[in-house]
Order: structure tokens, then sequence, then C-alpha cells
């Protein structure tokens, strides 16, 4: 098992999955995804494991601060970006636009 990692860690090359505690497998990420389990994901995801090799870019948390304050609207974009990214992963009804495992639609 990995250590837990603080930051925001981008992917550049590969893929890979978070899993909850049982081993079900909750998303799927590619190149160009943040790894960040946000509210909802951090609740039911324990892991993330790389599916291939990956390359990744880690931001730590001293590095968005100095993101922040010495690059604004490049960390901007970068929020606005992830914004997106967030929103258009959004669940819809419980499925979340084909991305997710283990959850059957309602309809």
């Amino acid at each position: 098992a990995g250590a837990k990692q603080e930051g925001l860690l981008l992917l550049l090359s590969g893929r890979a999955c978070a899993y909850d505690g049982n081993g079900a497998r909750l998303c799927q990420f590619s190149p160009g995804d943040s790894i960040w389990l946000g509210a909802s994901l951090a609740a039911r995801a324990t892991s993330v494991v790389a599916d291939e090799a990956c390359r990744t870019m880690l931001l730590s948390p001293s590095d968005l601060r100095w993101l922040e304050e010495h690059e604004k609207k490049l960390a901007l974009d970068l929020y606005r970006y992830m914004l997106a990214e967030h929103f258009r992963n959004e669940p819809n009804d419980n499925f979340r636009q084909g991305r997710e495992f283990g959850v059957k639609d309602s309809a």
C-alpha cells in the first residue's frame, strides 16, 4: 500500500483507477485528469492504482500557494480546468457519464 499523497496529482500519460475499500472500481483516470479525491469521491475511495505505466506531476500545497502568489492567471486557468472537469464528470442520476463503475442507473 502506498502512502497518502498530499497535493494535486496531474496525470500526464497512462491510466489509473480509484477503488473503494472492497476493491470495487469507482472511476478511471486518463491523461489530462487531475487526481484529487474531492469530497464525493474521497468519501468512498480508499486507493488509486495505476492500470499501466503512468507519468504524473505532483503540485504540493506549497507549489499551489506559490502558483497562486506568483502566477495568478495560470493558477486561475488550472482551477477553471479542474472545475470544468469536475462538473463534466458530476454524477447524473447516480451515473457518472459512463466513467463510474458499479453504479446502476436508477431509471
